[in-house]
This record gives C-alpha cells, sequence and structure tokens, in this order.
C-alpha cells in the first residue's frame, strides 16, 4: 500500500513538473487577453447618413492564436484536422506543411495560418469566445491613427513567404501584441463591405496585397485600410493563407493584463 501511495505521488509530481515546463509557459503568455475599453469607432466604410459607431467593451487575445495552441485544439475537435475536415469548411491549402495534426517542428510558437474561417471560429467558440466583428478588430488596432501608417504600408509591400516572428514585438497602446505587421487575420464579418477591383479577379489568396475602390469610402487616401477590406472581401469563409490567421475576441471585458 505504502508503495503504490509512493508511486501515485511521484505520478502526480510528474504531472505538476510537465505542466510547468517552458513551452507550456509561453503557451499561456500566448493566450492572455487584454481588455479593450468602449469607445467611438469611425468606419472607413458607411451609408450616406450613417454615423460613427459604439464599440462596447470587451476583450481581445493579446497575440495571435499560435501553431501550438490549435495543435491542441485539433485534439479536442479531431474533425478539424487536415485530411478530415469536410470540403465545404476549408480548402485544398488547410494547415499546409502539417503532419499528424503537428505544425513543422520548430514554428510551434508561429501564429497558426492557412486556417479557414470555420475552423478559426471553431476554435474560439471552444476558448469561450468568439472572432473580433469587423468594427470591433479596426478600433482595437487603432489601424487609423496616422502613426501607424508607414508601418503598414511597409508590411504590406512585402512578400508573404514567411512569417515573421512576433515574440520580440512589443505591445502596442492598448496591450496588444502583432496587429499590424505579423499577419492577415480572420474577423466575424469579414465580407460585410463590398470592394471592386483586381482582388476579385483571381482564387489566389496567399499573396493578395492589393489595393482597390470601394463604395462609400469616407477617406480615399487611406490605401493601407482599402488593401486591408479589399483582401477580406476577396475571401470565402473556406479559404485558408500562409498569412492569414486569427486572434479570438470575449464579450466579457476583463482581461488577464491591465486594461489599456
Amino acid at each position: 500500500m505504502r508503495r503504490r501511495r509512493f508511486l501515485h505521488s511521484l505520478s502526480l509530481f510528474g504531472v505538476l513538473f510537465f505542466a510547468i515546463t517552458p513551452s507550456h509557459a509561453e503557451n499561456a503568455k500566448s493566450a492572455a487577453r487584454v481588455g479593450i475599453k468602449s469607445g467611438i469607432y469611425s468606419p472607413l466604410f458607411r451609408e450616406p447618413d450613417e454615423v460613427d459607431r459604439k464599440i462596447q467593451s470587451f476583450a481581445l487575445d493579446q497575440r495571435a492564436v499560435t501553431r501550438r495552441q490549435f495543435a491542441e485544439f485539433l485534439k479536442q475537435k479531431p474533425e478539424y484536422s487536415p485530411g478530415r475536415i469536410a470540403s465545404r469548411l476549408a480548402d485544398k491549402n488547410y494547415l499546409e506543411g502539417w503532419k499528424d495534426n503537428s505544425p513543422p517542428q520548430g514554428t510551434e510558437d508561429l501564429p497558426v495560418s492557412n486556417v479557414s474561417w470555420f475552423a478559426a471560429r471553431a476554435y474560439c467558440k471552444q476558448q469561450g469566445g468568439r472572432l473580433p466583428t469587423v468594427d470591433e478588430w479596426e478600433f482595437a488596432a487603432d489601424a487609423q491613427n496616422p502613426a501607424n501608417l508607414k508601418k503598414i504600408l511597409d508590411w504590406y509591400a512585402k512578400p508573404a513567404d514567411e512569417l515573421p516572428q512576433s515574440s520580440d514585438l512589443k505591445p502596442d497602446g492598448r496591450g496588444l501584441i502583432g496587429m499590424h505587421g505579423v499577419i492577415w487575420e480572420w474577423t466575424e464579418d469579414f465580407s460585410s463591405v463590398l470592394i471592386q477591383g483586381d482582388s476579385r479577379s483571381s482564387n489566389d489568396t496567399s499573396n493578395n496585397f492589393c489595393g482597390a475602390g470601394a463604395l462609400n469610402a469616407k477617406r480615399p487616401n487611406e490605401y493601407a485600410t482599402f488593401m486591408r477590406f479589399a483582401f477580406r472581401s476577396s475571401l470565402r469563409a473556406a479559404s485558408s493563407a500562409r498569412s492569414l490567421g486569427f486572434r479570438c475576441a470575449y464579450d466579457s471585458p476583463t482581461s488577464q493584463e491591465k486594461p489599456k
């Protein structure tokens, strides 16, 4: 009996030790949420009589969801695994390069990409969250701040062959990391704004950075925002791309970090 208790104690110790290994600590860090206080958002695209919108307080993942986190999700939801996911829920590029539900070795802490809207939505639901709306994402990203425009345009001008490391990026004014310059990100209503232009002439979304004309644009000189919305409009819910990932939003404004 004493021997059994001793072995049971060793097993518990092993579980606790595994739970605090560096990789799991990093995973917990990347899952931190930031509280976004309510405020007024002035959308670029609007109807002639539309006014600015009130954004209610909510919380947002500090970083984009990582490949390590998504691999854990696949263990719980194997129906979203490559080779098993229904074709209507993901295109042929879904989780490209993954084997046995694992990303390429050494890339576990990069943002997950090549993931469809359906899969991103399912992941967030399992976490007790959802995808942010376009308005919430644009408001949280402070994308219309002139100070961000050069950084945004410099990144959009680069090819999307490789994902940049986000570990060295500093939090922005709200405490979020990598809202610009790392990946594009899914939103709940990604196709809510109609765009006209070259982005609809091709089914290849892997390197689609083309800006375009738009309907009812309030500020035609905001080229970075035009490109962002053009990319969203070119997507379908089953689409995936090397530079397209996501982060989750939560209706509760409570955060794991001090709200910004």
